[in-house]
């Protein structure tokens, strides 16, 4: 299990459209390297989310481990959750039933949101 550190923790550097790019073309090659897991609650995940993640809840990971293997197709597998704990929890389950590289994003979504990177919110469907 690897940690994945979301960035520099001032939000005011997501502001310059320089930046901006940079942020996108890291969010793209994360995608084409590493399937993003958020396992937190359905509810959690709707209202925000890192872009291209799926939901599968902590309490179905290992049901749905197969699929998640599916859906990595030979990338690494990046798991998320609030603050990082559930994460660390559900890759140790990943671990004893697949042979996956996997990563927890170091943080969660509460350190991602801190960093200033762009989160998916429900209520309005665009990215902040």
């Amino acid at each position: 299990m690897n940690d994945l550190s979301s960035g520099p923790g001032d939000s005011a550097w997501n502001h310059d459209p320089r930046m901006a790019q940079v942020i996108e073309q890291a969010m793209q090659k994360l995608a084409s390297r590493c399937l993003l897991v958020d396992v937190r609650p359905p509810a959690e995940f709707r209202a925000a989310r890192i872009r291209g993640s799926v939901n599968i809840p902590i309490d179905e990971i290992e049901k749905h481990a197969d699929r998640i293997r599916s859906l990595a197709r030979g990338r690494d597998v990046g798991l998320v959750s609030q603050s990082g704990l559930k994460a660390g929890r559900a890759a140790s389950i990943l671990e004893r039933c697949s042979s996956l590289e996997i990563h927890v994003v170091d943080g969660g979504v509460d350190e991602w949101k801190n960093a200033g990177l762009p989160l998916v919110l429900s209520c309005t469907g665009t990215v902040h």
